[in-house]
């Protein structure tokens, strides 16, 4: 679980993710969407089941073969995912095994000491405003005389340690104490899963909340933030419009994956004058190959992607967006 959760996220983060998700939702269909309608929508959590049930394939057949406690897992290691009806057989509703629990909390801590560092690397935010976040006074009191006086570098290195001991060691003890009582109370396994038991205390939650309620004020909502989303709005939506415009911009793996998916003869065994025809006809009014594109930008790392839509745009493929179409695309 911890090694796959976080195989169904696309290049740009969040950003991506709302990209990818207004595109094959049909949202942008009259604004340059594909006009299919609603393809069932992106989320990183479904997505990487996708990756695991259908996308890899090591055997003879779609697939890693996992057992459903593992697909829950990945699935629910993004808590708003959502599978569309049909899908996510053998996955029951509830909140999930206490390992997808104890994944999910880990994910939480470290993302948030990951953006922390990133701010104070970046000079986002000053040493100085980070040590008097409680979190961080809670250490420095436990520390004592260990926390450095000076040297921004081994104050830096000491926060990120002693966050990381700080707030994994209440997650056990907290969870541990938990579990003890409820199964001395015989409460049945159902009962236990629901009380959700992996999870921090009542004072580390409040003193991490307090940590990321920081990083969403006053980082993630800075202009230079904005920029990025923006970016990766119209670097995922231009790869997505140029690779349906014109599918031999492809590599050749995903047009093999859409030729078995959908039993179409492979684009590139077409003589020239027959290609055209074939993607109006075939192609660009075929859920699938939409959703196949999906699953191929989502593959994407952010430089791949950056790279990729560069190339596209160097040769014509993605025209330049002018004021009128941004102020369209970004309209509610």
């Amino acid at each position: 679980m911890a090694l796959a959760h976080e195989l169904g996220s696309p290049p740009f983060g969040a950003a991506g993710e709302a990209a990818l998700d207004a595109a094959l939702s049909g949202r942008l269909d009259g604004r340059g969407g594909h006009g299919l309608g609603d393809l069932g929508g992106f989320r990183r959590g479904w997505q990487g089941l996708r990756v695991v049930d259908r996308i890899e394939k090591r055997y003879a057949h779609p697939g890693l073969n996992l057992t459903d406690a593992v697909r829950e897992g990945v699935l629910r290691s993004d808590p708003g995912a959502v599978v569309p009806a049909g899908e996510g057989a053998g996955i029951a509703d509830g909140p999930g095994s206490l390992e997808t629990q104890a994944v999910v909390l880990a994910d939480r801590i470290a993302t948030a000491l990951e953006e922390l560092d990133d701010a104070l690397e970046r000079g986002l935010l000053e040493l100085q405003a980070a040590e008097r976040l409680p979190l961080v006074r809670e250490l420095r009191r436990k520390l004592g005389p260990a926390y450095p006086a000076t040297g921004a570098f081994l104050r830096r290195n000491t926060m990120h340690r002693g966050l990381t001991h700080l707030l994994v060691t209440a997650a056990i003890l907290a969870s541990e104490t938990t579990l003890a009582r409820l199964e001395q109370e015989g409460a049945p396994r159902p009962d236990i899963l629901a009380a959700r038991p992996v999870a921090l205390p009542g004072t580390a939650a409040g003193l991490l909340q307090g940590l990321e309620g920081l990083l969403e004020g006053r980082l993630r909502r800075r202009a230079e933030a904005e920029r990025e989303e923006r970016r990766a709005r119209h670097v995922v939506l231009g790869l997505l419009a140029a690779y349906l415009a014109d599918p031999r911009m492809l590599d050749d793996h995903v047009l093999f994956r859409f030729k078995e998916t959908a039993g179409v003869r492979y684009l590139r065994d077409l003589p020239r004058a027959a290609v055209e025809a074939e993607v109006a006809r075939t192609y660009r009014r075929d859920g699938r190959f939409v959703r196949i594109l999906g699953d191929h930008v989502a593959s994407m790392t952010e430089v791949y992607a950056l790279a990729e839509h560069t190339r596209l745009r160097e040769m014509g493929a993605i025209p330049i967006p002018s004021a009128e179409q941004l102020r369209r695309e970004e309209s509610p």
